[in-house]
């Protein structure tokens, strides 16, 4: 649990999963491998109703060519056929976490662009400290539920 969160990650980010991230995220790696897809699938709560996936910056998305929470919320919906509602919106500058030390990354200020249906979960790639999911579900008032492909060993 983070806060009020229930955090339900695939792997550890370690390993071959964690080259498999970075492929994904800054070579836009396509594409994802079934095992990886079938991995999140597992951790999807049952009645979810739709998959919202923690958008990357604009720039950020037409730098590296790709938005890796919402390919892999892509990938887990045409799995289960739970649709992919892009609700969450970043500002057009925001800066980046990677390199950046626990307790040196910022809280990512996320809204909601429109109301979301009651049972949705929020999708991102990996969780760290936590902190983007806490915002996700800030800005969404009522999400409790996310699925990532990976997590550092926060705890």
């Amino acid at each position: 649990m983070l806060g009020s969160v229930l955090v339900r990650p695939a792997f550890l980010h370690d390993n071959g999963i964690r080259l498999f991230v970075h492929r994904l995220k800054y070579a836009a790696a396509s594409p994802i491998p079934e095992p990886l897809i079938a991995a999140m699938v597992s951790r999807v709560p049952v009645g979810t109703t739709a998959l919202v996936p923690v958008p990357r910056s604009v720039l950020r998305r037409l730098r590296y060519g790709v938005d890796p929470a919402l390919e892999l919320a892509r990938a887990v919906g045409r799995e289960t056929g739970i649709p992919v509602i892009e609700v969450l919106a970043v500002p057009f500058l925001r800066p980046s976490q990677a390199r950046r030390g626990r307790s040196g990354r910022r809280y990512p200020s996320l809204r909601a662009v429109r109301p979301l249906t009651p049972g949705a979960i929020v999708v991102d790639d990996v969780v760290t400290t936590g902190r983007t999911l806490r915002s996700a579900s800030e800005a969404l008032g009522s999400v409790t539920t996310a699925v990532t492909l990976t997590t550092s060993s926060w705890g």
